[in-house]
């Protein structure tokens, strides 16, 4: 069950920009992390720590109405 975006307040799209905006700082130091991080098991960590943060930005983005 998908709610309408049309009913959106002034106050729910400010959450949920704030959101997006934690998802990409999140997923931007992760993924430096993962650039610089010489062991193969937190390299990987952290690349999976970055990926999960960009899909909660994109399903945000979404939800929104953007397109992917």
């Amino acid at each position: 069950m998908q709610q309408s975006n049309a009913n959106l307040t002034s106050k729910d799209l400010t959450v949920l920009q704030e959101q997006m905006d934690a998802e990409f700082r999140a997923n931007r130091k992760a993924s430096a992390y993962a650039q610089t991080i010489s062991d193969p098991a937190l390299k990987g960590l952290a690349s999976t720590l970055a990926q999960h943060h960009r899909t909660r930005f994109d399903a945000l983005y979404s939800f929104l109405g953007g397109k992917q």
